[in-house]
């Protein structure tokens, strides 16, 4: 077996770019470019940054607030006058533990995710947004001598949004929090499935299904109309239940009086009573163009008879 050998050599890019390329922003262009310090050389301003990330701060070597995004604005932003920029006067740090709240101790676990609790300050009566968590991480922005606190409000569901006056729209596109608790919301609508209205529709979506091929001959002798095919239906079950010798109650009995047409079964399936239901509202519709308003009236002393 033979080897090949290969050597790389690695060259600067040194060709010209063309004029209406440099000017693109978006490209950055020769290597080992000296990164700034100055401020005025930030492709996104103040307050692009404020609404792009809305749950952010920026703190000095003091811990005192000199920048908020929208979020906490909108939270304490018309109390800092009032109780000062201290970042303890709004904010527990709850994780890590046992952080000592001085700019250096801060700066040494950088590394760590930090959670931080809002709290009310002091004087104030009303203040829903208390107890929220906000998940993030420090970051040390020497060219500035402060520190940068990115994070995302740390919620289960839409609730512990929104029982603190504020909105999914209060949490950016680009932030999965978003797409976390959008999801959670549809998992928990799923849950709330009513199961006895889904029974009811399945039993209309079968009889529609067995219209298209040759059962609705069958359905179709069995009755004239909504009461003769349940009627008929009743003799049937007779016939079966003499012709099997069984001596339990009846299964089936249709009974009709001037008010309405009285169905009584039997079943150890609550749930096919709603299958039923369904049932019967798609044969009305579908073989005697009637819209008939069919409803369960359980037995309160039988679980099994309705």
């Amino acid at each position: 077996m033979s080897t090949e050998k290969y050597r790389i050599t690695p060259e600067r890019y040194s060709e010209q770019l063309d004029a209406d390329v440099e000017d693109n922003y978006d490209v950055v262009s020769p290597a080992f470019r000296p990164l700034s310090t100055e401020a005025t050389d930030l492709r996104m301003g103040v307050a692009s940054f404020c609404k792009a990330f809305p749950w952010h701060f920026v703190v000095d070597r003091q811990l005192e607030l000199v920048q908020l995004g929208v979020g906490f604005m909108k939270i304490f932003g018309h109390h800092l006058n009032r109780f000062g920029r201290e970042i303890s006067t709004y904010f527990v740090f709850t994780r890590p533990h046992g952080v000592t709240l001085t700019f250096h101790e801060i700066l040494k676990r950088a590394n760590t995710p930090f959670i931080l609790t809002l709290q009310r300050p002091y004087g104030v009566d009303k203040y829903p947004a208390e107890g929220l968590e906000m998940k993030g991480q420090m970051v040390h922005c020497p060219e500035s001598d402060s520190i940068l606190f990115v994070s995302s409000p740390f919620l289960n569901g839409l609730e512990g949004l929104t029982g603190r006056g504020l909105f999914i729209s209060d949490i950016p596109l680009h932030d999965a929090t978003r797409d976390v608790i959008l999801v959670g919301e549809q998992a928990r609508a799923q849950d709330d499935v009513d199961v006895n209205a889904f029974l009811d529709h399945l039993g209309q979506e079968l009889i529609t299904w067995a219209c298209v091929g040759l059962l609705e001959r069958a359905f179709r002798c069995l009755g004239n109309d909504l009461t003769a095919f349940l009627t008929t239906l009743d003799g049937v079950n007779d016939v079966v239940q003499h012709q099997s010798g069984s001596d339990t109650e009846a299964e089936f009995v249709c009974i009709a009086t001037p008010e309405a047409l009285e169905l009584h079964f039997t079943t150890d399936h609550p749930s096919i009573a709603y299958l039923l239901v369904g049932s019967l509202k798609g044969i009305a519709r579908q073989f005697y163009n009637d819209k008939a308003d069919v409803y369960i009236l359980p037995d309160p002393y039988n679980t099994k008879f309705f």
